[in-house]
């Protein structure tokens, strides 16, 4: 009888550390003191119809010169229309930052906020907001704003 509550114990210690193992190998971490911030701000409207990424002209690029550390970029803004997905990009044809396209469902003119983060330093990056319609109708956006925190580069270097 007392090999029982023995085997009960040690099986719920192996079931918690097997849980814990679980969620932390299914995510990333990173963390450094943010030095600097850069946003863009606009009410400049856009539409699209495109079912591939394409450019949100007026929410970029956003200049972050050099940056030392990881990229902490908020994406903000007003749509409505069809649905979309939105992801950050570094440059035209660079790294996409985590946790990539982002679906949107606005039920009317709706806003959408998400955060996207890249943990490798770049020391001179352009970030980009990319979008497109998820069923090929058109969809809205009508403002918003691209935030970045990340930490500088001592001494700065030039970015071209």
């Amino acid at each position: 009888m007392r090999k029982l509550p023995l085997l009960a114990g040690v099986l719920s210690v192996v079931l918690i550390g097997t849980a814990i193992a679980l969620a932390v190998a299914a995510r990333q971490e990173s963390s450094s003191k943010v030095g600097r911030q850069a946003f863009v701000s606009s009410t400049q409207g856009a539409s699209t119809s495109s079912t591939k990424f394409v450019r949100l002209k007026s929410l970029g690029p956003l200049r972050l010169s050099n940056n030392r550390r990881g990229i902490s970029a908020t994406m903000s803004g007003t749509f409505s229309g069809a649905p979309v997905a939105v992801r950050v990009r570094v440059g035209e044809n660079g790294v996409i930052l985590a946790p990539g396209a982002v679906p949107f469902r606005a039920t009317g003119r709706d806003s959408f906020s998400h955060v996207f983060v890249r943990g490798r330093p770049a020391p001179c990056v352009l970030l980009n907001v990319e979008w497109r319609s998820l069923n090929g109708e058109e969809a809205q956006f009508h403002g918003g704003v691209l935030q970045a925190l990340f930490k500088p580069l001592r001494p700065p270097k030039t970015c071209g």
